[in-house]
């Protein structure tokens, strides 16, 4: 039985900023001739056009040496312009960004110019990686802090324990109710990265929601996702209808594409079959996101084993190597498995998890893993969840996968803001300045062979080594941050001293013979004095704020007094795995939590107030209580109750009110309308309603109820805001609203949670066993004349909606019907055009939500259910001025009751 989650507030009222119409904004810009630099989907827009867009510059950004020479940074062409590297595409795009909220804590002297404000950036967890820097973590931090220097703060914080975080503090997971430690394994499979980690909480029980000094045991990441993903179905695409000879003449195009990516070779010194080739592959690799979505969406079972024959229509080259036409071709769901398990999973993917695991084992000392956590937008594609569970059952046994039922992109943004939070409130947060890898350090004298069964012995017991192994130096999870440029030393007894030179590597070992060594820059350091020798090695390191270590081996140590020189030698410094808060945080107004994906980026923003009234409405059950209904309410109304719970400052709290209540008014009495339309026609009805607003709105409720009677079906449960004891509270509500929009009541002279309560209750409780949504497919059956087929996607909770259902059906179902489905008796309410759905574009739900919001005169004002602005509806569609009139002079909606034979799972 599928598990449930409850979120809470810290999810539900704390919500990634919407810039240009967005929530996950593509990290991508287009520098033009007339509108100047563009970014986001404006950008992602321009590839249509032939336009060069740049993205996929986060990971080059950890190539930039800060303040190092330009000549050697790697440069990117441009649309327009000078070609720009890494760094300078980085800051473009971070300023783009972060303008549209800098408002809000402008710098001024008093500031010493710098906004007032405290930003923590998402971070991959390491790129111990062939092919890259092994200071990558190094250089983005150094780079990103030069970008936003003009801030008061900017710290880091791995993307995975932003997971921790969200999972922690912004859900109630039934399984973790147990009153004991548990361990966590966390995925974060993102747009650009696959980040992996283990953590082990020590608070007893609750990990959701409470306890300190969690432990990070093991931790890796790889350049691995949604834009991996996209270049390997494009290259499957692209082959899929080439004779064998061909497909390795493919192969090798591809991989020189992937050389003119790095720089390696140019596009224009190949010849004119490859620079074809290259196009159309681009072209395919450009869509290839689109197809990811589209036919992911449709997938019914992600079972390895299960049949996978839903599939969508995709445009390929009829020949990729020349300027040939594209032509039409499918594009089945068990191809793009067959592409994620065997290009993604088994190269990549795979060895990713085992390392982490095997490294956590020996510190975990034989306690069990008991959580998985899932985050990241290419986490959408559930086999990664079915291959945890199939390639390591031993160790994830009692680790099964936590599920949502939304989507995995906003898990990291929302995470962050709940480390924002935290750290306000409490400066000893769980991720300050802490190693996540264990640091062990094994040692080769004269080539005597490697020093594995030793223990180190730390000097003046600064570093806690009761739980540590043979060749740790740094047990997993400590806290560095009171050690900075600080020498920290320990003892070590070798069999030999090192008389000639001494082989070193500090490590996060996947096994005793095979070492992901720190230090790859230099690993040997010559003896010069090879006379004098203590009977133990002091091992020495100084670590610094930006997590760099020097090294230091002292074979004697000096005595001054005695005239005793010291013999020893330093290393050459290198970087490890910390987290990195180098600084007291001190308590301040603003709070950001940035997001900074390669594939899409989001944006948290919190000030002092959201945290106090936030922290405080938690502990508050009927606040807790409309937070947990959000997830089964319909989208329109969701959206609306959201936005109440995330408003904080007192002056707004009733006007978001009512657009809530408003909100749940107008579906309950689209919905009692629409029933009410299957009697007979409606159109008294509609002649005495001209605007969505509460009074109106309870009019078309009351009278619709009545002409249904007590038929009611879709309608049920609405009677219950009629009833003496509600009726009573509902007119007090809609008193209350009026008197402060004409300023005859104040901000705190009513019980707006109350009011917006009253109305959340009986229509979550009316919506059990009901289905809000729309059809997203629907086609002729196979063999059958008289059968459609379609996926039914749930509208519940917020966009991207993830959760779908295939059904068949006798109509042919358009996708513009909002449907309000019953399980119990199979069958749809069509409400439109009451609320219907549309494409648009540049926004985080393109197939938009609108709804009926007033006639005036003759023309029908509709507006979408997630925005302020209002519109005609002819100006979307031409054939909705003739649909209104019809609802409103002939009472008929665009259909009756749609009988749907459902396969919920």
């Amino acid at each position: 039985m599928a598990k449930t989650i409850e979120k809470t507030l810290w999810v539900e009222a704390v919500q990634p900023e919407t810039i240009d119409g967005q929530k996950y904004i593509p990290t991508a810009l287009c520098y033009t001739e007339n509108s100047g630099l563009v970014f986001g989907s404006k950008a992602i827009a321009r590839r249509d056009g032939g336009h060069v867009v740049n993205s996929e510059f986060k990971v080059a950004l950890g190539e930039v040496v800060s303040g190092g020479s330009r000549a050697n940074r790697r440069e990117f062409e441009v649309d327009v312009g000078e070609p720009k590297n890494a760094y300078n595409l980085t800051k473009d795009y971070f300023d783009s960004v972060l303008k549209n909220v800098e408002d809000r804590f402008p710098r001024s002297e008093s500031t010493n110019f710098k906004h007032p404000a405290k930003i923590i950036v998402a971070e991959p967890l390491s790129f111990q990686i062939e092919g890259y820097s092994s200071k990558w973590i190094s250089n983005y931090r150094d780079n990103i802090r030069r970008i936003l220097d003009r801030y008061e703060e900017v710290e880091f914080l791995p993307e995975p324990f932003a997971v921790f975080q969200y999972y922690r503090y912004g859900c109630r997971i039934p399984i973790l109710q147990d009153a004991t430690k548990h361990v966590a394994f966390i995925v974060d499979f993102g747009g650009g990265t696959f980040d992996a980690c283990v953590i082990e909480s020590t608070n007893k029980g609750d990990i959701s929601l409470s306890g300190k000094s969690s432990r990070p045991l093991a931790a890796d990441s790889v350049p691995i996702g949604g834009f991996f993903i996209n270049r390997e179905i494009a290259s499957f695409l692209i082959k899929l209808n080439l004779e064998d000879g061909k497909k390795k003449e493919a192969d090798r195009y591809i991989s020189q594409y992937k050389r003119v990516l790095n720089g390696e070779l140019k596009l224009e010194d190949l010849g004119k079959r490859n620079q074809c080739f290259i196009e159309n592959y681009k072209k395919l690799e450009a869509a290839a996101e689109d197809f990811k979505i589209d036919l992911s969406s449709k997938v019914g079972n992600w079972r390895l084993d299960s049949d996978a024959y839903e599939k969508i229509i995709v445009d390929v080259p009829s020949d990729p190597f020349s300027n040939a036409e594209f032509v039409k071709d499918e594009f089945y769901a068990h191809q793009l498995r067959t592409v994620f398990v065997h290009e993604v999973w088994n190269k990549n993917l795979k060895k990713t998890v085992s390392n982490v695991l095997d490294r956590s084992h020996e510190a975990l000392n034989d306690r069990i893993i008991s959580v998985t956590l899932i985050s990241g937008g290419s986490s959408n594609l559930k086999w990664l969840q079915e291959l945890l569970i199939r390639d390591f059952e031993d160790q994830l046994e009692s680790a099964e996968p936590v599920p949502i039922s939304h989507s995995f992109q906003e898990v990291v943004a929302n995470g962050l803001a709940i480390e924002c939070a935290r750290r306000y409130y409490d400066t000893d947060s769980e991720f300050v300045a802490v190693t996540y890898n264990p640091i062990k350090l094994f040692l080769n004298p004269d080539n005597s062979g490697l020093v594995k069964d030793k223990r180190f012995k730390s000097i003046g017991e600064k570093i806690d080594m009761a739980q540590a192994k043979p060749a740790d130096l740094v047990p997993s999870a400590q806290s560095l941050k009171h050690f900075f440029d600080s020498e920290l030393q320990w003892k070590i007894k070798l069999n030999k001293p090192p008389k000639n030179h001494l082989d070193y590597y500090f490590s996060r070992p996947d096994s005793d013979d095979e070492f992901d060594s720190y230090n790859v820059e230099e690993t040997r350091v010559i003896t010069r004095d090879s006379k004098h020798f203590d009977s133990a090695v002091t091992v020495q390191i100084v670590i610094r704020e930006d997590g760099t270590v020097t090294p230091k081996f002292i074979y004697k140590v000096g005595n001054p007094e005695f005239g005793t020189e010291e013999n020893s030698v330093t290393g050459r410094a290198f970087h490890i795995d910390m987290t990195a808060d180098a600084h007291e945080i001190t308590a301040g107004d603003h709070f950001i939590g940035f997001d900074f994906g390669t594939s899409n980026s989001s944006l948290c923003v919190l000030d002092s107030n959201k945290i106090k009234v936030t922290t405080r409405r938690q502990q508050s059950p009927s606040w807790s209580g409309l937070s947990a209904c959000i997830s089964k309410l319909p989208f329109p109304v969701a959206f609306s109750i959201r936005k109440f719970l995330g408003t904080t400052h007192e002056r707004d709290i009733p006007s978001t009110a009512r657009e809530a209540f408003e909100s749940c008014l107008a579906f309950m009495a689209y919905t009692a309308a629409s029933e009410a339309s299957l009697n007979s026609p409606i159109d008294k009805l509609m002649r005495g309603f001209q605007h969505r607003s509460m009074g109106p709105l309870k009019a078309l409720l009351e009278s619709s109820l009545k002409i249904i009677g007590n038929n009611a079906n879709f309608s049920s449960g609405f009677n219950d805001l009629f009833n003496s004891e509600n009726k009573v509270k509902l007119i007090r509500a809609i008193e209350d609203f009026t008197d402060h929009k004409h300023e005859k009541l104040g901000e705190q002279c009513a019980d707006w949670q109350g009011h917006v309560e009253l109305v959340v209750k009986v229509l979550s409780k009316s919506m059990e066993n009901k289905l809000f949504g729309y059809s997203a497919e629907c086609c002729a059956a196979p063999f059958s004349p008289d059968s459609y087929e379609g996926l039914f996607k749930v509208a519940n909770d917020n966009a991207p909606f993830i959760n779908s259902y295939t059904y068949t059906s006798e109509q042919n179902i358009s996708d513009s019907f909002a449907l309000l489905y019953d399980i119990a008796r199979g069958e749809a309410l069509c409400l439109s055009p009451f609320i219907f759905w549309f494409d648009r574009r540049h926004t985080s739900a393109p197939h938009g939500c609108f709804w009926l919001d007033k006639r005036e005169g003759d023309l029908a004002i509709v507006k979408p259910c997630d925005e302020k602005t209002s519109m005609e509806s002819r100006a979307l569609h031409s054939s909705l001025s003739q649909v209104f009139d019809t609802l409103y002079e002939d009472g008929k909606l665009l259909s009756g009751p749609i009988a749907i034979d459902m396969r919920l799972k």
